[in-house]
């Protein structure tokens, strides 16, 4: 049996999905897996500074303190909470 090389698409098409391994077994590759964790990472950073514009009576409405959104604004961006890491 043959096999053909893929193609560019196909790569950038299986990293997008996660799939491409760089060996074409069709597991994740490690790409895709940093690409994945900075995604996430980036997007928490995101929330947590937006915890940063809500009023006192906004924060006290979902739980937290002033003191305790701006300690979670500081954390940095790879600081993901086990519960998220798949």
């Amino acid at each position: 049996m043959q096999t053909h090389p893929a193609t560019r698409s196909d790569i950038r098409s299986d990293i997008r999905s996660g799939t491409h391994s760089g060996t074409g077994v069709g597991r994740p590759g490690i790409l895709a897996q940093v690409l994945a964790r900075l995604t996430t990472g980036l997007a928490l950073r995101k929330h947590r500074r937006a915890l940063l514009t809500l009023d006192p009576h906004l924060l006290r409405d979902i739980g937290l303190s002033e003191t305790e959104a701006r300690r979670e604004a500081e954390r940095p961006f790879w600081d993901v909470p086990v519960h998220w890491r798949g």
